[in-house]
């Protein structure tokens, strides 16, 4: 049945016994029970796939043609385990057919109808499985592209002025009310580091970074983030500063902090529970701050790595840096000014946009279908990683308005300053 589908799978995988289909809509995969009798599995993994291989006689079933796409899983909105059996067959409800996608949910149930585990919001995307003819790639045209005028003052100078149209963020944000769930992602932000912080301290709260770095207790390159997140807890009320005359950013403040005590703020494991119960989508945030909740006093004291990715999983900062709640407002940002910049961008001279960092694919499509609605408009996409920028070329191959071009005369790390630890 997968093998039609261009999915060729080994033994292990071969556990769907047969599938009876209902309608269009509905089926039931029955299983094959498992040979090993000690699987440490809640769900085994083999159980878990072969419940998909179902949803291929459905696709046959509503005429989908094999051998031309097949169809892989890409998301599981939600899995919820609700009991230990091993499932034997999986019932098949497909919620939404769209063209090019399929989303599922799937109920493994026991040899007594018991609901073992449920799968809502499983999504499978169409894949083809040859080469497509592109017959436009062999055809020849022309573009009219209006050339820059030398005497002329720069376009640049005529549109950027524009840009003060639109509302400073900073004051749209000190006017409007944060969402709760930001407000406890402050707050757990806050748990952690005045947790982590008492580790240093005396058992009164008294902390000196400063004295902590030279007795070897501190790691000298923490120092600077130590100091912000003494800062931070002070603006919080969380902790005392000292004087007036002393130097945060150096660490030479003349008298001790004094931290508060742990009974003042809300503890960062309840924190954490909260926020994953109440905030899902903040899953990106959740695991970024469990870590350093683990991890944060052990980098302060032996030294922090060199970038947030040299700690953190590279799909773990991908998502938080393109996808999370966080990152919205800052790409909705970058696109409100190009649209400004575009619109009052003289006609004499073409517009290009240079886009740096090509991480964001769903930032560069935005800023694509922007520009596209302006005559000779385009977009020129760099990223100082090649594998990044290979990946977004065959993106965008093809695309006349946009190209992507090679760029190795800056950096962009990541530092622990401005990607895991944001006040």
């Amino acid at each position: 049945m997968t093998r039609r589908f261009g999915l060729e799978y080994g033994p292990t995988f071969r556990r769907a016994d047969h599938v009876d289909i209902a309608d269009k809509r509905h089926a039931v995969t029955y299983l094959t029970p498992s040979a090993d009798t000690e699987s440490n599995f809640t769900l085994d993994p083999t159980l878990l796939d072969a419940g998909f291989h179902g949803l291929f006689a459905l696709l046959e079933e509503s005429g989908q043609k094999p051998g031309t796409v097949s169809f892989l899983p890409v998301r599981i909105g939600r899995l919820r385990l609700t009991d230990v059996g091993e499932p034997v067959k999986v019932r098949i409800h497909v919620t939404k057919a769209p063209p090019r996608s399929v989303e599922t949910t799937f109920e493994f149930l026991d040899r007594d109808d018991a609901l073992v585990a449920r799968l809502t919001g499983t999504r499978f995307r169409a894949v083809p499985l040859g080469r497509a003819d592109r017959p436009d790639d062999l055809v020849y045209r022309t573009e009219s592209v209006p050339l820059p005028l030398t005497d002329a003052p720069s376009a640049a100078l005529t549109a950027v002025p524009h840009l003060r149209d639109i509302a400073n963020p900073e004051t749209i944000a000190e006017e409007s009310e944060l969402e709760e769930t930001l407000l406890l992602v402050e707050a757990l932000v806050r748990a952690i580091a005045l947790e982590s912080l008492r580790g240093f301290a005396d058992a009164d709260g008294t902390i000196s970074p400063t004295r902590l770095v030279a007795a070897g207790r501190l790691a000298e390159n923490a120092l600077p983030l130590a100091m912000r997140l003494l800062q931070g807890l002070a603006d919080a009320e969380l902790a005392s500063a000292p004087g007036e005359d002393a130097t945060a950013e150096t660490g030479t403040a003349p008298r001790d902090w004094h931290l508060a005590a742990p009974d003042d703020h809300p503890a960062a494991a309840d924190l954490l529970r909260t926020i994953a119960l109440e905030a899902p989508d903040h899953i990106a945030e959740i695991v970024l701050l469990a870590r350093l909740h683990t991890d944060l006093a052990m980098h302060l004291g032996n030294g922090l790595p060199e970038s947030a990715d040299a700690t953190f999983a590279a799909p773990l900062m991908e998502h938080l840096l393109t996808a999370s709640p966080s990152h919205a407002p800052l790409s909705d940002a970058v696109h409100t000014a190009v649209e400004r910049l575009a619109v009052s961008w003289p006609a004499r001279e073409p517009m290009r946009v240079l886009l740096i960092g090509a991480l964001d694919a769903t930032l560069a499509e935005r800023l694509a279908r922007l520009l596209d609605s302006f005559v000779g408009a385009t977009l020129v996409i760099t990223d100082p990683d090649d594998a990044i920028l290979s990946r977004a070329a065959r993106r965008w191959s093809g695309k006349g308005h946009v190209s992507t071009i090679r760029c190795r005369t800056f950096s962009m790390h990541r530092t622990w300053s401005t990607a895991s630890m944001r006040w």
